[in-house]
């Protein structure tokens, strides 16, 4: 189980419970800037309690370059030691037990603004270039009944966890609420973004708005967002 929250009141100016990447005068901070190439959550392991497993960030401000709200990391290796070739061709590992790659079965509620500089008296014009709201490259992925793709079945990894062996299929990564703004002082923005063949299923609840979802396929690998 994993639970990550940060909440705060809809009209709390003052700053607090703020998840803030750059610095702004609003905050009572003599310098304006915007701070780059930051992640303010990031999945490197395996979260599969989906019942119990959540990620509310409710109020996040970015201003700055190359920064990512939520990554969900591929496979970063050194799960073991090969030990020579198995009967049936190729090479077998002796499992490390660590997850290592961003599957997440729980739930992920994100709430934000990206580039704004909107705390300030008016001249904290900072630029934001390049973020992105949702960064997926982990693989996890769904059956997909329209492109008939399989889901990823976990039978064959994980050897680390309980019930290993059993059959049972990955879901699609769950944004159930996001609710992330691009200001003025943004461009390049990307609220979502999924590659190696990673699925997507993405909500907004919490707010009005019109989100236009691209799915992107890239070195045949199929990738897929699906606006729910």
């Amino acid at each position: 189980m994993i639970l990550i929250m940060s909440k705060m009141a809809p009209d709390n100016a003052s700053g607090q419970g703020v998840i803030l990447v750059g610095t702004d005068k609003g905050f009572n901070n003599p310098n304006t800037k915007g701070y780059d190439r930051n992640v303010i959550f990031s999945n490197l392991g395996w979260v599969s309690d989906e019942a119990n497993s959540k990620v509310n960030l409710n109020h996040i401000s970015i201003d700055g370059n190359n920064n990512v709200v939520a990554f969900f990391n591929k496979s970063r290796g050194n799960h073991g030691i090969i030990i020579g070739p198995n009967p049936n061709g190729g090479y077998h590992y002796t499992y490390t037990g660590d997850g290592k790659v961003g599957w997440f079965e729980g739930k992920i509620e994100l709430q934000g603004v990206i580039g704004t500089s909107f705390w300030g008296p008016g001249a904290s014009n900072i630029k934001s270039d390049s973020n992105v709201g949702v960064y997926a490259i982990s693989g996890q992925r769904g059956k997909n009944n329209v492109t008939g793709y399989g889901a990823v079945n976990t039978a064959w990894i994980g050897a680390g966890k309980d019930n290993y062996g059993t059959e049972a299929e990955l879901k699609n990564l769950n944004i159930s609420d996001i609710n992330i703004g691009f200001g003025r002082n943004s461009i390049n923005g990307v609220l979502v973004y999924a590659d190696n063949g990673t699925g997507v299923d993405v909500a907004n609840t919490s707010g009005g708005g019109l989100m236009v979802v691209i799915p992107i396929l890239l070195l045949q690998q199929q990738s897929q967002t699906v606006l729910i």
